[in-house]
């Protein structure tokens, strides 16, 4: 007679994480060789290449490689060898240990746009009013800063009173001058921002305005 007992064996089938499909990375670089350094791993990109993805994007881990076999592994911080380039990612459930499938990612490099900062402007304050502010406009500023090669059919050019970082906090960013014509300038440093539409690559300058009453 054969005697058996019953037990209950759970099973769990933990999902692997997916890597979005079809993403590609640009860097803008100060000089036209086409290779700069990648940071492959800041939050922002970590977000766009695991988006869809239940758990928090503490829960994973991302391993980067040169081939799409994955043996070739390359660091986050990676500058390209080509340009455009195709590397590979694959995403690490760390709880589970489930690695997901391998996924090709394009980086590329985009010049940053020419920008020749406008030299210091002096002023004395003659407007009636002697409150240290001039009318000033900036429009006649922008095809020096834009150069001979460049123009607004292709770039932006943005005018702020203070520090501009466009790698600063959204909500700390300053918002440009709206009417430039009839700036109201006063002592202190001008900040200038040239954006490429296309590629969205821009460089930063400033010059300094000095108002005397």
């Amino acid at each position: 007679q054969n005697c058996y007992v019953l037990v209950e064996q759970p099973v769990i089938v933990n999902p692997v994480p997916i890597i979005v499909s079809g993403l590609s990375f640009q860097e803008c670089d100060d000089d036209t060789d086409g290779f700069t350094l990648f940071n492959l791993s800041s939050n922002t990109r970590i977000a766009q290449l695991l988006a869809g993805n239940a758990l928090p994007l503490s829960g994973y881990t991302l391993n980067f490689y040169f081939d799409s076999a994955a043996t070739i592994p390359i660091s986050s911080n990676y500058t390209n060898i080509s340009n455009p380039q195709t590397i590979y990612v694959r995403a690490t459930n760390i709880a589970t240990g489930c690695p997901g499938p391998v996924e090709a990612l394009i980086i590329f490099v985009n010049p940053k746009p020419e920008l020749n900062e406008p030299s210091p402007y002096s002023t004395c304050d003659a407007s009636g009013a002697n409150d240290g502010y001039s009318t000033y406009d900036l429009t006649l500023l922008i095809p020096a800063i834009l150069g001979a090669t460049q123009t607004t059919a292709d770039y932006d050019v943005f005018f702020y009173d203070t520090e501009y970082n466009p790698e600063a906090t959204p909500a700390l960013t300053p918002a440009p001058i709206t009417d430039l014509v009839n700036y109201q300038a006063y002592t202190h440093t001008l900040w200038i921002s040239v954006k490429n539409k296309v590629t969205g690559c821009e460089k930063i300058g400033s010059f300094n305005i000095y108002v005397e009453q």
